[in-house]
């Protein structure tokens, strides 16, 4: 991920949201330690659907031991 400061985001904020598409998205540093990111939609979405998979990851291994223990009957 490419570094910006915050001063420079804000003077070309449009470059940057252009660029977020081309690359994994920019960091925002504020007094040189990393605040924020900027990820295109498509990038977040992504981000999001692995976010849930991993959450619901426990249940659904659950429910495969629960259905193998069933269907073993």
């Amino acid at each position: 991920m490419q570094e910006m400061t915050l001063s420079a985001v804000r003077k070309d904020l449009s470059k940057v949201v252009a660029q977020c598409h081309d690359t994994e998205g920019v960091v925002i540093t504020v007094h040189g330690k990393p605040e924020a990111c900027i990820v295109s939609a498509r990038q977040y979405e992504e981000l999001k659907k692995k976010a849930l998979e991993r959450e619901l990851e426990p249940i659904f291994s659950e429910f495969d031991s629960l259905f193998k223990a069933l269907s073993n009957k």
